[in-house]
């Protein structure tokens, strides 16, 4: 199964009404093409689609068979060369449409390297029909299904979820040689999956240790609240769940031995001596 990302804009209506997508073969004066169109020809019976629309992912659809070539519909205006291919799907409307521009920047770190659907700034790339890949199925499909409020497309989303090959923590854990110890390979399964983002969502709250203050960028550490090991694939890109600490600070909080309360004040376990943090409270 492989996943694409579909950019329909005025073409939206007409295409979900007949359900299919439709793309030129070249451009209007017949001398070029583009990957995002000759792109149609990759697709096989089976593959997912998220469809675009106004930054937000309207559509799923399930591709029903190999593309077929087909002169422009009928209903679309001569902006395009007359021919063209045509992909028939199965059209599933979201309710509400998932307004994926807040998790923009996670999206860009899970997405393919080449061809992706989002620029480095969360903007659409220009275009018509982009690679996705598991990765980004898998973390669009867990976002969406907590809006959904149609009991059918729910159903729909925990099949193409239960279909999907491997989480992604566990497709790149399966790329890391078995002879490296558990501890790097957390952190280069964290280095890999979008870690960077996930850092700097936190710096934007400010580029200091929590506790001690230090501002030195590069011996900051991004820590997760809720433990890496434990956590769902958003969960480890959601920069609620996590602060920057300096090295000491990260192996304490790492460890248990320091947390904090519901007012944001240090808890302090009592194998440490509570008198080195002002404000501590021990326990």
């Amino acid at each position: 199964m492989s996943y694409y990302w579909v950019y329909q804009n005025k073409t939206f209506e007409y295409e979900r009404e007949e359900e299919y997508l439709w793309a030129p073969k070249k451009t209007k004066n017949g001398k070029q093409t583009q990957h995002h169109w000759t792109r149609m020809k990759e697709v096989k019976k089976g593959d997912i689609i998220f469809h675009s629309l106004n930054r937000q992912i309207v559509c799923i659809s399930i591709a029903k068979d190999k593309c077929i070539e087909s002169n422009r519909p009928d209903k679309f205006d001569d902006t395009w060369e007359r021919e063209g291919w045509l992909l028939k799907t199965d059209y599933y409307e979201l309710k509400p449409y998932f307004d994926y521009s807040r998790y923009a920047d996670n999206i860009y770190d899970l997405q393919p390297e080449k061809y992706g659907p989002l620029d480095k700034n969360g903007r659409g790339n220009m275009g018509y029909l982009f690679q996705a890949n598991e990765e980004v199925a898998d973390y669009l499909i867990s976002l969406i299904k907590k809006e959904q409020t149609d009991e059918d497309i729910i159903n729909l989303l925990n099949g193409l979820e239960t279909n999907s090959k491997k989480s992604i923590s566990k497709k790149i854990e399966n790329n890391i040689p078995n002879n490296i110890e558990t501890t790097e390979r957390d952190q280069i399964v964290k280095s890999r999956i979008g870690q960077g983002s996930f850092r700097k969502k936190l710096e934007a709250n400010g580029s200091s240790c929590k506790i001690c203050g230090l501002n030195k960028n590069k011996l900051l550490i991004a820590s997760h609240i809720k433990p890496w090991s434990e956590s769902a694939d958003e969960e480890r890109l959601d920069e609620n769940n996590g602060f920057l600490f300096c090295p000491n600070h990260d192996a304490l909080f790492d460890k248990g031995y320091i947390s904090f309360d519901n007012k944001g004040r240090i808890i302090i376990s009592s194998e440490l001596n509570g008198s080195i943090y002002n404000g501590g409270t021990s326990h």
